[in-house]
């Protein structure tokens, strides 16, 4: 899902990406606020494990960003160095998380600045 699809965020900003699809990615003036919350609704077909990965820009390593899905905060992600702002990776979470079918609420936290975010994807385990 598109970084900018989230329902709520705050301490962040919708800007031109310079990634590959040239359509939007959530930044600041800094990239992403060290402490940005950003609201998804995930509509899942089917309950079971997945993973997350998600596609982002950073000139440094980062503290990434704790997920929390339905109220639970399950996992920090942390966000290594791409080589700067316009310089985009896809990098994998470290857990699998349990979707139940039907809605499910997504957060994630930021913890750090510095960071852009062009997507999020879950892929089932």
């Amino acid at each position: 899902m598109e970084a900018e699809s989230a329902i709520k965020f705050s301490n962040a900003s919708i800007g031109r990406t310079s990634d590959i699809d040239g359509k939007f990615n959530l930044t600041g003036g800094e990239g992403i606020s060290d402490n940005a919350i950003i609201n998804y609704q995930l509509e899942v077909a089917h309950s079971g494990n997945y993973n997350l990965s998600y596609r982002v820009a950073a000139p440094r390593d980062t503290k990434g960003f704790a997920v929390v899905i339905n109220g639970k905060e399950l996992a920090v992600e942390k966000i290594t160095s791409t080589g700067g702002y316009k310089k985009w990776q896809t990098q994998r979470g470290s857990t699998y998380f349990y979707l139940k079918q039907g809605e499910n609420k997504l957060t994630l936290k930021s913890l750090d600045k510095n960071w852009k975010l062009n997507w999020v994807s879950f892929n089932p385990n």
